[in-house]
Order: structure tokens, then C-alpha cells, then sequence
């Protein structure tokens, strides 16, 4: 028989029995910290769970009925702030999502370019528009000018 490592903390293993990755699985996991749950899941699904810096510390509700370990895992984590990324056939990964970066700048320097870009933007427009009144003879009025 197959085994997989749940990773308990940094350095403690325990071994589960491997189940295929999209197998269902009945859970009745009982609602308390996440840690102990997520142990709780690791051994019913035969699957590998770890983290870094430390086990996640928030309580998870009861965790009942026949789904994949994946599924399972979204709905343990939905709310918690934390993500499951699956790392290998049978092993997955608690983290945070990945922050997005703003642009080189910041925020307030993206909002100035795409600004400025409007400004630009309006002022072709402005002046096609005045050209176009030349031809005919009459004049326009622009809030710049």
C-alpha cells in the first residue's frame, strides 16, 4: 500500500493512505482550528497537506458530506483568507493568495498615466474638431481653451 506525508508543522509527518486526487471522498469533519481539521482531512482523503511559517490558525465549521479533496479544501478554506495550491498528484499547499503588485510607481502613478492619456486623447479630438470648424467657417468652444 501507497503512503503520502501530511505535513503536521515544519518537521512532524504522519502517513495517510493515498487516494486518487479526484476521488470522492465522504468527510465528517468536525467544526474547530484549522489545524486539527485539516490533519482530520488529510487522513480521510489520503492526501498530503502542509504550510510554511506555522499551521493556520482560524476555527473551520463541520465539514460534511461526499466530495473531492479539492472541493473539500475550498469549502474548509472559504472565508479563511487562505487558498489550497496543489503541488503535486496528492499534495497540496495552505497559503494566502499571492498579492497582484501595482505597476512601477504605484497606483497613483498608473491613474496619472492613464490621465494623462485621456488629456492627450482630448486634445486630438479638440483639435481635429477645430480644423474641421475652419473648413466650414465657424468656431468651437473648448473647455481648454
Amino acid at each position: 500500500m501507497a503512503c503520502a506525508l501530511f505535513l503536521l508543522a515544519p518537521g512532524e509527518l504522519t502517513a495517510a493512505p493515498v487516494a486518487p486526487p479526484e476521488s470522492q471522498v465522504r468527510f465528517d469533519i468536525p467544526a474547530g482550528p484549522a489545524e486539527t481539521a485539516l490533519a482530520a482531512m488529510a487522513q480521510a482523503a489520503g492526501i498530503s497537506i502542509g504550510w510554511e511559517n506555522g499551521a493556520p490558525a482560524f476555527p473551520v465549521k463541520h465539514l460534511s458530506g461526499t466530495m473531492t479533496p479539492a472541493k473539500a479544501l475550498r469549502r474548509m478554506l472559504s472565508g479563511s483568507g487562505y487558498q489550497a495550491v496543489r503541488v503535486g498528484p496528492t499534495a497540496y499547499r495552505i497559503q494566502r493568495p499571492i498579492a497582484v503588485l501595482p505597476p512601477p510607481g504605484g497606483a497613483h502613478a498608473a491613474q496619472a498615466r492613464a490621465a494623462a492619456g485621456d488629456r492627450a486623447r482630448a486634445g486630438a479630438a479638440d483639435r481635429v474638431a477645430a480644423q474641421r470648424d475652419r473648413r466650414h467657417g465657424t468656431e468651437a468652444i473648448t473647455a481648454g481653451g
